[in-house]
């Protein structure tokens, strides 16, 4: 099997973390849900009709700073604080594989 489609089944079967009252864990829940979206419209056509589109710079942006504001607060906070942007973090960094595996599949950086 693939690297990418490695990636793309460890992301699908993954549960998408759930939301927070707190504003700034739903300020990161809403950006991951944005770049879940853009990274779903690239990824699921590949996958299941051999359709490439390349994922936006925009979702790989937003990526990149769930993946650093979820590591600090990871770090900085306790409880569900703390497992709430663990999850987060950990949801995103599944969604940067799928993205890089998909730029490497098709020969892109």
């Amino acid at each position: 099997m693939s690297r990418l489609q490695d990636a793309y089944d460890l992301w699908r079967i993954e549960p998408f973390p759930p939301g927070s009252e707190i504003d700034e864990l739903d300020s990161l829940h809403a950006e991951l849900a944005y770049a879940d979206a853009m990274v779903a419209d690239s990824a699921i056509p590949l996958m299941t009709e051999g359709r490439y589109s390349r994922v936006p710079d925009q979702a790989v942006r937003e990526l990149d700073d769930v993946v650093v504001r979820a590591s600090r607060l990871q770090q900085e906070q306790a409880g569900e604080y703390a497992r709430l942007a663990g999850a987060y973090k950990k949801y995103a960094e599944l969604l940067m594989a799928v993205c890089k595996e998909i730029e490497d599949a098709h020969g892109h950086s």
